[in-house]
């Protein structure tokens, strides 16, 4: 299974983290498409794309299994006059292949799926402090 998760501006996902997670055989492969500069605010910084390989377990007789979970952090973001941030974290497209057993000529069904019923949208608030805010405001200024 394939995981790709869209990033905006104001999240990022660090490679190093990802490597090391594939070293340890929690996911086949990882990649970061876009932006891999961690230490740019949102302003300056695109989106970018984080791309998971998986397999599926088989716990239970027929049923398959998988998660994923990406690691992500929160750049610093735009400063507002009310003190908040929404970074908005979509739902993950995900691509499936399966081969088909007993027919090789057959060997492979591709299916990509936008959301599933059981992923949740997250929306994460970032709460700026006025203060902060207002000592910026003033050296700028």
């Amino acid at each position: 299974m394939v995981t790709i998760e869209q990033l905006s501006s104001g999240v990022f996902a660090d490679m190093f983290e990802l490597q090391g997670l594939v070293a340890r055989a929690v996911y086949d492969g990882a990649a970061i498409y876009g932006d891999h500069n961690l230490e740019l605010p949102a302003l300056h910084s695109l989106e970018s794309m984080v791309v998971v390989h998986t397999r599926f377990n088989s716990k239970s007789g027929h049923a398959l299994q998988a998660q994923v979970s990406v690691p992500l952090h929160a750049r610093y973001p735009r400063l507002s006059l009310d003190g908040h941030a929404v970074v908005d974290i979509k739902f993950p497209s995900l691509l499936f292949q399966c081969s088909c057993k007993g027919n090789p000529q057959h060997a492979s069904i591709v299916a990509s799926l936008t959301a599933l019923f059981s992923m949740v949208g997250v929306v994460i608030l970032w709460v700026v402090s006025m203060r902060s805010y207002k000592s910026h405001k003033t050296k700028v200024a």
